[in-house]
């Protein structure tokens, strides 16, 4: 809940939501192309409802920080990672889709009984009557690792393992490049194209 840097000077949770995922991805798409019917599957959350996305700000630098905002930001992130790399890979035999597991019983949801007051320790008490086991988070995601009911299904999100509509927010097509380019800045895949690029041409 409060704001962390990486040693990059990056916001620790875009980086272990987004920035890490994106990075890793990339380093294993020369697999997956090599793979039958390859599935790329991104966990997000419904909070990306709610959540907007600053790219002039990615790291709250200038902002106010808040924890809830950081999350939400990132998972917004994760969809929109999603829609872009699907659009780009739609010729090839990988699907990408996102998802939402509900919310699960696990440690996360401990910040609030960690916070000083009798308000967050309601809070969380009321919290954990309503969350479902990591088993069953896990559902939606083994759903769309292993369903032949999704093959073919692609740039989607989903939750209770159907497909749902994602935010409005992420019909803006013009955000979701740009959180690309920049995402390929800040993990350096940019400069690596650039100096295979020059390999090529030597």
């Amino acid at each position: 809940m409060k704001r962390e840097e990486t040693e990059e000077g990056f916001e620790l949770t875009i980086v272990v939501n987004h920035l890490g995922h994106f990075l890793l991805t990339y380093e294993l798409l020369p697999i997956l192309g090599k793979t039958p019917d390859a599935r790329i599957i991104n966990l997000s959350s419904n909070a990306h409802f709610s959540a907007d996305l600053d790219l002039d700000d990615l790291h709250f630098k200038r902002r106010k920080y808040s924890g809830i905002k950081a999350y939400g930001a990132s998972r917004l992130a994760t969809v929109f990672f999603t829609q872009e790399l699907a659009e780009r890979l739609k010729e090839k035999d990988i699907t990408v889709n996102s998802l939402h597991p509900g919310h699960v019983d696990t440690d996360m949801w401990d910040l609030w009984r960690a916070k000083k007051g009798w308000y967050y320790s309601l809070l969380h008490g009321i919290i954990k009557l309503f969350l479902i086991s990591a088993e069953e988070g896990a559902q939606t995601s083994t759903y769309l690792a292993s369903s032949c009911e999704v093959k073919g299904i692609t740039g989607k999100y989903f939750a209770n393992k159907k497909m749902k509509p994602a935010s409005k927010k992420c019909s803006d097509t013009k955000l979701q490049k740009e959180l690309w380019q920049l995402s390929e800045r800040l993990t350096g895949i940019d400069k690596e194209k650039q100096r295979n690029k020059g390999t090529k041409g030597s």
